[in-house]
């Protein structure tokens, strides 16, 4: 299943389950869009972040949660 026919990882299962279900655009296209949603949570983080640090001139001044 892997390069050069070699079992690497979960190769042997991952073929076995597309064999069993095929490809369904459908649902990569959705996968595909709802793997961008943590992207745009972590940008919101980082400008909550940034404006704290503008408004209150010190990193030591904003949330700890939001810096970790």
């Amino acid at each position: 299943m892997g390069q050069d026919g070699t079992d690497i990882g979960f190769a042997a299962f991952n073929g076995w389950f597309h064999e069993l279900t095929g490809v369904h655009m459908t649902i990569y296209i959705i996968t595909d869009w709802l793997g961008l949603v943590p992207l745009f949570i972590c940008m919101l983080f980082g400008g909550i972040g940034f404006v704290q640090l503008v408004k209150r001139r010190s990193l030591f001044k904003v949330d700890y949660d939001i810096i970790f």
